[in-house]
């Protein structure tokens, strides 16, 4: 081997001794940190605190002065209910059902369902504001609450009839209230928020089963009222429209009538004796001096 060629060979295996020397001495010194599909990591300096680049989906090598929190930023779901899901063990199920009280005082308990997620761009924001907590956290010591609460206020709004069921306008009205206070307090965006069931308690369900008899009943006399007096006004209409047939052949009549009466004349009685006076079988004809009678 020429002395250049093991000059060149020498300064490639330094190159690759030096550069495996630096990774292992940052794998001696630092720690390695998976980011999962959904995720971003928030980190945090100790010289330089909260960065404001989070870490993406990947695996990341970090400095022993550096500490990630991870935060779910994929859709999520919560639900306040009473009702168990089906794949939720009977054992593991808590009632989270919403007692809410409506417009003119009836109680009303009521099951929300609502679809969120972290602004992922405000994460790092979110960190600092909550001194390090978890997104776990803030979901159930926060933002459980301020749904609650916001809720309590949407239903306060409508009587305990406009609730049973909800519309979606009520919804539409939910979601956006949520939206705004969450994302703004929380950097928490509301993707849905439905309120997917209703009940009364027993004394409310007597009084809404009552307006609701009452109202069919309301309902059905002004439907035989209309019924009555469409019949009314189909009879009216055939009436006048037989009796304008009536006038109508009556004035025929009558002109006919004219007609006949004027063309009756003396000479057409005179013609029609004769005729008569032929068909049962006798005639008078008079001459100048004589008078011939046939028949009788």
């Amino acid at each position: 081997m020429s002395k250049t060629k093991s000059v060149a060979l020498g300064l490639g295996i330094g190159a690759v001794v030096l550069v495996g020397g630096g990774a292992l001495g940052m794998v001696a010194t630092g720690s390695f940190v998976t980011i999962n599909p959904g995720e971003v990591g928030v980190v945090y300096d100790l010289r330089n605190g909260t960065l404001d680049d989070t870490l993406q989906q990947g695996f990341h090598v970090i400095s022993p002065f550096q500490n990630v929190n991870k935060y779910n930023v994929s859709q999520e779901q919560l639900m306040l209910t009473s009702d168990k899901p089906s794949d939720v063990d009977e054992d593991d199920f808590e009632d989270h059902h919403i007692d809410g009280v409506a417009k003119g005082g009836g109680a009303i308990k009521v099951n929300l369902q609502v679809q969120y997620k972290f602004d992922e761009e405000r994460v790092p924001e979110i960190y600092q504001k909550f001194k390090g907590k978890t997104g776990e956290y803030i979901v159930e010591h926060y933002m459980s609450n301020k749904i609650i609460s916001s809720t309590k206020a949407i239903i306060a709004n409508y009587s305990v009839e406009e609730l049973y069921p909800v519309t979606d306008k009520i919804n539409e009205e939910l979601k956006k209230q949520l939206d705004d206070e969450l994302n703004s307090a929380y950097g928490i965006r509301i993707v849905e928020a439905n309120i997917v069931k209703t009940t009364p308690t027993k004394e409310v369900m007597k009084k809404i089963d009552a307006k609701v008899q009452a109202k069919q009943e309301k309902e059905k006399a002004e439907l035989d009222m209309a019924t009555a007096e469409a019949q009314a006004n189909t009879n009216k209409v055939k009436a006048e429209g037989e009796a304008a047939v009536a006038i109508e052949k009556a004035k025929g009549q009558a002109e006919a009538n004219r007609v006949v009466s004027q063309s009756i004349t003396k000479e057409l009685i005179e013609m029609k004796n004769a005729e008569a006076r032929l068909k049962h079988g006798w005639v008078e004809v008079q001459g100048a001096d004589s008078v011939v009678v046939k028949g009788k």
